[in-house]
């Protein structure tokens, strides 16, 4: 392994005019440094490090420092008078202490132009050694050695140095001095504490958005679990080459326009030095951050397609760096003023184009505020009507998810794909493909339109040796997966299905799966009690053991797969189930059993017609999903005078109904999203056309247009589109009730709907039922709900079930309210309609606010939904 390999440099690149100067390998450092000595002509050598290197061991147990500086004395034959060493402050590293402190070493030693410093460290040593050498005798020679990956892949190459000066800023006081030689050792890296791989992560990761797409891919295709030191210790030619890469990349971008080049490597730095000095972040932390703000500037000023955006947000966001909570987005403009890019007004940015395709852009600081928020004021606007406004809704979640899934678990052989049109790229759905790339039931590959194109990858190792049947494998420790779910009920909801019952996953040992401490108090004992009665692999849970806690990530559950040999199509082979547990398990349960090789039954138990279901729309939206994409046939009969009989007939050859040559299936827009535009053009007597909407769809949500067309609004389909406009018909006093047990996620756009109907007198209350489910969603829906309404003058009582929420009286339209969805984006989404009805109500605005707080949580189901909301109806907010 390369890892075990001595005194072998594997690489040798050149950057700007100094051919070979830069040399990767491990463990040669000391040889590679002789042989560079020998050839060079230097009087005299200092060696600098910081106080953090001169004490970091090697994995024998001595110090690289001391190493280093022993064999540099042995070499120089007049060491005492030729040879110094110096060891600085860590903390603040840049400073003009340490410049001083190096300064006066150097003079109390008579240095010369003929003096070479030697920089072992990382990226602060490097740029303080480098800053030194670039002034000291108007320029003398250096030659860094890199310490950790950041230092390797970033400010070690290219010759960037800097100091930072307190209350001005970050490399305020600098140049560009490139070192004569760089040696990347590494060995270095069998010491690296994990938060520091992270930190050389995120370089990595600026290197292939600026600059590869086909890079940004490989990242992408990581696990948000991945631990990096973990996985150097057990491949460490896949991490070597992306160090290589990066370095490479690095050089040839400074090498090509050496001034244009540093620029196109700011990408999410001036954002990130903004926040690294305001919220005193480590540099990786804050130039990821940077890299996710500027990609959603790239988005909102048009540049990079939403889908593109997402992707880059998602994986930063995935892999531990969410966007912030700024309370205060101006106290960062002073920061941001003192940056080496700021212009009159704004500031010369580097965006996206796409992915691997930079741009240079002016930005003001009212957009860059507006993107850094992390609450929004619904503000003033004016809603000019009538005006029709056309809008593309993003595609459904649910059924992306299920295609996603059908598709990995379908495709029979590598060469095959299937490419899905339309995808809603979110969180949720990001959660699904990287639980089945973790499981190796599919590859993923994005086209630059944003269409998703699904492949079955070829067998893992240790997924061949499971196959064949080898004794022992599976005690192999590669054979455990671990799952991260986040908080998404319908990701854990299918898999719990397929990795109990999927042949394909017979050669895993365990898996484990993850999630956040919300979901671990969820109801899952349903699902647990059918699964184990079954003896359908085994799930334990595990949530509250001592091991199961990592920040805010729960082990919940571990799953020990079973071959499903047993599945048959009789009696008593059958699932037995209730259908009060999860319609969504129930689809899962379908989907996993559609992909067997044999036929299988399943009972639902208390029930003897599929409406019979609560929420049975999605289990109907399943059995749809299945159709369209012809990989297997569900009969549904009538068992017994209590249970509900699902037969499954899996299709030995599946095809793609949409377009049987191109192998494609189109996502349909997701009618709970669509929801709140129809809800606010209903509020607001607006009219409205939707963009590839059809009057047939498998949603259930469908059902919630119907009921704004009985409270008077006109519907009409037409051209592939949705032509809306609201009307609040005035009526008697009349008590409305509305019973939502099959359409719950939208009962919270009713919710803020019912107090303008109500004002309007279009009714004298509102009742909504068949609301208990959702108290077990993302958070306590009915709860939180019942609360933002009393804060916004409504009157408002629930049953003692949850079940049943009676609405009373119009807002009274005072104060300013502020909305803690409570990590909820249908609650945040819901409640921006109110703020918004509110903000462009000439008699209301000047009495009334809202500030919506969590406005991240939207890119859940609608990534962009503040913006396009913006775009069709005139919203206008600001930064709270």
């Amino acid at each position: 392994q390369p890892a075990q390999t001595l005194m072998i440099y594997k690489h040798s690149i050149s950057i700007v005019d100094k051919k070979d100067s830069i040399e990767i390998g491990h463990s040669s450092l000391l040889e590679r440094l002789t042989i560079y000595l020998q050839t060079s002509r230097y009087d005299k050598i200092v060696l600098i490090t910081d106080k953090t290197v001169a004490s970091v061991c090697s994995t024998n147990g001595t110090s690289y420092y001391e190493e280093l500086k022993q064999h540099l004395q042995d070499t120089l034959p007049d060491q005492a008078t030729r040879f110094r060493s110096l060891i600085i402050d860590t903390k603040p590293i840049k400073s003009r202490a340490n410049r001083d402190a190096i300064e006066d070493t150097l003079l109390q030693f008579q240095c010369g132009q003929d003096t070479l410093l030697v920089a072992l460290g990382g990226g602060g040593v490097l740029e303080m050694v480098g800053i030194v050498a670039a002034c000291f005798r108007r320029g003398i020679s250096w030659l860094a050695i890199p310490t950790t990956l950041l230092s390797m892949v970033g400010s070690g190459v290219g010759g960037q140095t800097g100091l930072d000066v307190p209350g001005y800023g970050r490399n305020v006081i600098g140049a560009v001095w490139h070192p004569e030689k760089i040696l990347v050792d590494l060995r270095f890296l069998d010491t690296l504490p994990e938060h520091l791989w992270m930190e050389g992560w995120s370089e990595m990761l600026k290197l292939s958005i600026i600059s590869n797409k086909g890079m940004f891919e490989d990242l992408e295709g990581l696990s948000s679990k991945a631990c990096w030191s973990i996985m150097w210790r057990q491949a460490p030619d896949q991490i070597e080459r992306w160090i290589h890469w990066s370095i490479h990349q690095r050089a040839t971008i400074i090498s090509s326009d050496s001034n244009e080049g540093h620029g196109f490597l700011d990408f999410g730095q001036t954002i990130g030095r903004a926040l690294e000095l305001h919220l005193h972040m480590t540099r990786g932390q804050a130039a990821a951050l940077g890299m996710y703000y500027q990609a959603q500037l790239s988005y909102l000023l048009g540049y990079l397609n939403e889908s593109q955006a997402e992707r880059v947000k998602t994986l930063i966001s995935d892999f531990g760096w969410p966007p912030l909570e700024l309370d205060h987005v101006s106290a960062l403009v002073p920061y941001l003023r003192h940056d080496q890019n700021s212009k009159l007004g704004g500031f010369k940015m580097m965006l996206l184009k796409s992915i691997g395709v930079p741009v240079f852009a002016f930005v003001d600081e009212q957009t860059i505020c507006t993107a850094l928020a992390h609450s929004y004021k619904l503000a003033k606007f004016r809603l000019v009507l009538p005006h029709k406004r056309a809008m593309r809704v993003p595609g459904s979640k649910s059924i992306t998810n299920r295609a996603i899934l059908l598709a990995a678990l379908h495709l029979n052989d590598p060469t095959e794909s299937i490419t899905l049109l339309r995808v809603l790229v979110s969180e949720d759905t990001t959660l699904m493909i990287q639980a089945l790339k973790t499981l190796n039931l599919a590859v993923f590959e994005w086209t630059d339109e944003g269409h998703l194109r699904v492949r079955r990858p070829p067998p893992l190792a240790e997924e061949r040796l499971g196959q064949e049947g080898v004794a022992g494998v599976s005690g192999n420790s590669q054979c455990e997966k671990h799952v991260y779910v986040g908080n998404a009920g319908t990701v854990i909801r299918f898999l719990i299905p397929v990795c109990c019952l999927s042949p394909r996953l017979k050669w895993v040992r365990k898996i484990v799966v993850e999630s956040c401490v919300r979901m671990a108090e969820r109801p899952f004992a349903q699902i647990f009690e059918s699964m184990n009665a079954k003896q359908a692999g085994t799930l334990v849970w595990v949530h509250g053991t001592a091991r199961s806690v990592q920040n805010d990530r729960v082990a919940i559950l571990e799953i020990t797969p079973f071959a499903p040999s047993l599945l048959e199509a009789s009696d008593d082979a059958s699932f037995e189930i209730s259908p009060y547990g999860s319609s969504q398990f129930i689809s899962g349960l379908l989907m996993a059993l559609a992909s067997l090789e044999s036929p299988s039954v399943f009972l639902v138990k208390h029930v003897q017609r599929l409406e019979d279901i609560p929420s049975y729309p999605f289990v109907q939206m399943t059995l749809d999903v299945l159709q369209r994409m012809q990989v297997a046939t569900v009969r549904v009969s009538v068992e017994s005078e209590t249970s509900l009989k699902f037969s499954i007939h899996p299709t030995a050859a599946p095809g793609w109904q949409d377009e049987p040559c191109t192998r494609s299936l189109a996502i349909e827009p997701d009618l709970t999203a669509a929801s709140y535009p129809l809800a606010f053009a209903m509020m607001t007597e607006a009219e409205l056309i939707l963009s590839n909407m059809s009057a047939h769809s498998c949603q259930g949500d469908k059902a919630f247009i119907d009921i704004l067309a009985r409270l008077g609004a006109s519907v009409e389909y037409a051209n592939s589109s949705l032509y809306f406009r609201g009307s609040l018909q005035r009526r008697s006093d009349e008590d409305m009730a509305f019973d939502l047990t099959q359409i719950g996620d939208t009962f919270m756009t009713l919710a803020v709907l019912a107090p303008i109907l109500i004002e309007f007198g279009c009714a004298a209350s509102v009742r909504l039922t068949g609301l208990s489910s959702q108290n077990s969603k993302e958070c306590e829906r009915v709860h939180i709900t019942m609360e933002h309404l009393v804060k916004c003058g409504v009157a408002v009582s629930v049953s003692s079930d949850y079940d049943e929420l009676w609405i009373g009286s119009p807002a009274s339209w005072e104060g300013l309210v502020r909305i803690d969805p409570n990590n909820d984006h249908r609650i945040a989404m819901s409640f921006s309609l109110l703020g918004a009805y509110v903000a462009q109500s000439a008699t209301r605005c000047d009495r009334m606010s809202l500030v919506i707080d969590n406005i991240e949580t939207t890119r859940k189901t609608w990534p962009q939904y503040w913006h396009q909301m913006s775009e069709a109806f005139g919203w206008s907010y600001q930064p709270a």
